[in-house]
């Protein structure tokens, strides 16, 4: 049984030789050039279909026919030989896809550290420097009247403005000192004062005059001002500038009274920082009917914020009395005082009797002394004490009936101001002038 098995497998071993020695199954022919009739080798697969080539012994033109359209028919079945042999069929065995393992580091190798990526640091914003605020300094040749500059919080005298002259440390509308005291070589008028605490007073202020004070800040912040004041009746205003600013506004000069009856203003409040600064008190109108000033000022201080300060209450002013008047020029006060006075000879002065007549200045009433042969007949000087005033008085003279030029005695006294009777000798038209 053994035997026979080993003929049948050296029978199907010798058969396979066979077929593979005539070309079954591999395209080629008993032939040396060709593998069919009229197809050489070297066609087959050269990219183009030859009809001869495309049969299973040619493997069909390799695919040329196929490629370009031909059909390619179908192989016909190679008949099998009687000898069959069994064979078990070879089990394929089917490849699992295995993952390749990720490898892991041994023992002492390290493991490389990922580069971390750089976070862009953000470029910052550079602060601003600040522009430093700029120290005022005096103008060259002013400077502080004892060496230092004033300090405020404080107070600071009126009459102790800087040195520098005219135009720099202060300005005067004339070179003349009106008050003649302290400062005589300035410009600027300085009268001795009667304020609490004040030795000189600055006077005499025009509109336009300004005065400057060197000074240093110990503090910043809300200030206040307040001024030393006086003025027979209304005043002017005022302002106070720092560094060329006008920090307070127009301030009023009350009536107060009088040029030494003090009351003390203030002003609004303001922002001033510390350090040096430049001050200056500037006159800005003048509203006083004694001579066109803006009123006297004792001195000023400069302290921070508070309460509201109390303002002093303003005194009320004791009434001047009003001068009266007998006659233009002549008091009532000036009337038998002693002293005959020409003014008052009016019938309204009653003559300024018994002055004048005691002095022997007049001879009647009525009539002066040098009336008498003025070329005008007075009707007071025809009496017998004044020679009945001849030849003024006497008839056919030219100015018979005139007490002076152009005014007759009848116009006298009629109720109508006539211009010409307001002479003296007129007795000023008998008071209808005054």
């Amino acid at each position: 049984m053994k035997r026979k098995g080993l003929l049948i497998f050296l029978v199907l071993v010798s058969v396979l030789a066979m077929s593979a020695a005539a070309g079954v199954g591999c395209g080629h022919s008993s032939s040396t050039g060709e593998c069919a009739p009229k197809c050489q080798r070297s066609w087959v697969g050269d990219g183009r279909c030859d009809s001869a080539c495309n049969v299973s012994a040619c493997r069909y033109d390799d695919g040329d026919c196929a490629s370009s359209g031909g059909t390619t028919p179908t192989p016909t079945p190679t008949a099998t030989s009687t000898v069959s042999a069994t064979i078990s069929p070879t089990s394929t065995a089917t490849m699992a896809y295995t993952p390749t393992p990720t490898p892991t580091p041994g023992p002492g190798t390290s493991t490389p550290t990922p580069t971390p990526t750089p976070i862009p640091t953000p470029t910052p914003t550079p602060t601003p420097t600040p522009t430093p605020t700029p120290t005022p300094a005096p103008v060259p040749g002013q400077s502080p009247i004892y060496g230092s500059r004033w300090t405020i919080p404080g107070t600071i005298q009126a009459e102790n403005f800087d040195l520098g002259g005219e135009g720099i440390a202060y300005h005067d509308t004339d070179t003349a000192n009106s008050g003649g005291q302290y400062r005589t070589a300035e410009g600027v008028d300085i009268e001795t004062c009667s304020d609490t605490g004040g030795t000189y007073d600055v006077g005499w202020a025009h509109a336009g005059e300004w005065l400057e004070y060197s000074v240093s800040s110990t503090a910043s912040g809300c200030m206040i001002a307040s001024f030393r004041v006086s003025n027979w009746g209304a005043g002017g205003t005022f302002h106070l500038e720092v560094d060329g600013v006008n920090i307070t506004g127009f301030i009023t000069v009350p009536d107060t009274g009088g040029f030494q009856n003090w009351q003390t203003v203030y002003s609004p409040t303001f922002t001033i920082s510390s350090g040096n600064h430049i001050l200056r008190l500037y006159f800005d109108t003048a509203r006083t009917p004694q001579g066109d000033y803006c009123g006297n000022l004792n001195d000023f201080s400069i302290s921070s914020c508070g309460p509201t300060p109390t303002p002093t209450p303003t005194p009320t002013p004791t009434p001047t009395p009003t001068p009266t008047y007998c006659a233009p020029y002549c008091l009532n006060t000036m009337v038998a005082d002693g002293t005959c006075q020409y003014q008052c000879f009016t019938s309204s002065c009653y003559w300024d009797y018994p002055d004048c007549f005691a002095s022997g200045q007049a001879c009647a009433v009525g009539c002066w002394n040098d009336w008498k042969g003025d070329g005008y007949c007075q009707p007071g000087c025809e009496v017998t004490e004044c020679n009945y005033d001849i030849p003024d008085c006497m008839w056919g003279m030219s100015h018979r009936d005139e007490c002076a030029d152009g005014c007759d005695n009848s116009m006298v006294g009629d109720g109508t101001c006539d211009p010409a009777c307001t002479d003296i000798r007129c007795d000023y038209d008998g008071g209808d002038c005054y």
